[in-house]
């Protein structure tokens, strides 16, 4: 994962800012992210939809789904490892499994899809498990946490003139975006539009620049 051109830079002058907060939410395991996104300096980050959280100068903290949950992830795990040999990449996270197919052709894609909806057939019909598809797999991954109850627990921290914005550009964004609407903007950031929760939507990386630029500028003032 490569931020952005220049986006790393407005980030940097944003942390800068004694008012502001930054935040970086990721489905992703926090191993190795902070790296990768190459701030100068420590940001809150959250990971694996909500089920990490790492605070400069804290340990990193990970929330457990329940037992039944976490079995049932192991067998969904068990049933797609043989799909990597379609080039699929399985990826375990603390409280999900998911099976990425960018970059496939199509028919392997297809393929891939079909075998994990028949093998996973019964486990998204737990009370503990849903299935989420995300921009290039399939995510079968614990419920009571998501993007929506980060935005949830950041905003519970501010107060009530704090100006707050998500953004996202995945589906998964889409429980944030709802979790935000009339207390901050939801910003969709996406080359095409979609049908979304968000209430704006800005182009990268030119837009997405702009529009941080803008955030920047205002700090300032």
């Amino acid at each position: 994962m490569r931020p952005y051109p220049g986006l790393v830079r407005v980030l940097d002058d944003i942390m800068d800012q004694p008012r502001s907060r930054v935040v970086i939410v990721s489905g992703r395991r926090l191993d190795g992210l902070a790296p990768a996104l190459g701030l100068k300096r420590p940001a809150e980050m959250w990971g694996a939809h909500g089920w990490q959280r790492l605070v400069p100068g804290a340990p990193l903290t990970a929330y457990e789904p329940p037992p039944r949950a976490r079995e049932a992830l192991d067998i969904a795990e068990s049933r797609v490892l043989a799909l990597r040999q379609w080039g699929a990449r399985v990826e375990r996270k603390p409280a999900g499994v998911a099976v990425h197919w960018r970059g496939l052709h199509v028919l392997a894609r297809e393929a891939v899809r079909e075998a994990l909806r028949r093998n996973w057939h019964g486990l998204e019909s737990s009370p503990e498990l849903g299935i989420v598809e995300f921009d290039g797999g399939l995510e079968l991954r614990a419920l009571g946490r998501d993007q929506g109850a980060v935005v949830d627990n950041v905003l519970a921290d501010a107060g009530e003139e704090t100006a707050a914005a998500y953004l996202g550009d995945d589906t998964t964004d889409e429980d944030a975006f709802a979790a935000i609407q009339g207390r901050g903007l939801g910003v969709l950031v996406r080359a095409e539009v979609r049908r979304t929760q968000a209430e704006a939507w800005v182009r990268p990386p030119r837009e997405l620049t702009g529009f941080l630029q803008r955030w920047r500028d205002c700090l300032a003032r």
